[in-house]
């Protein structure tokens, strides 16, 4: 995967793939690819916290999860 560039990168590309590259060859979540992830995007710390060291599929669907869990709330969420 192409490297983000800049911080517009990070905040527009899908959350997937910002998973993707935020991963390491063995696909788990990177914490300091995670930090720049969550700072371009405005997310808190607890999300790097939570989603460092875990497969980016996983992590994945847990996000889509609870952006569906919000949603039924009538939250409106801000994972992407």
């Amino acid at each position: 995967m192409k490297p983000p560039t800049e911080t517009d990168d990070l905040r527009w590309m899908s959350l997937r793939s910002a998973f993707q590259w935020a991963a390491n060859e063995r696909g788990l979540l990177i914490e300091s690819r995670l930090e720049k992830v969550a700072r371009a995007r405005g997310y808190g710390r607890g999300w790097v916290y939570h989603n460092a060291g875990v497969p980016w599929l996983e992590a994945l669907k847990n996000a889509q999860q609870w952006s569906r869990q919000q949603r039924r709330k009538g939250v409106s969420p801000k994972i992407g």
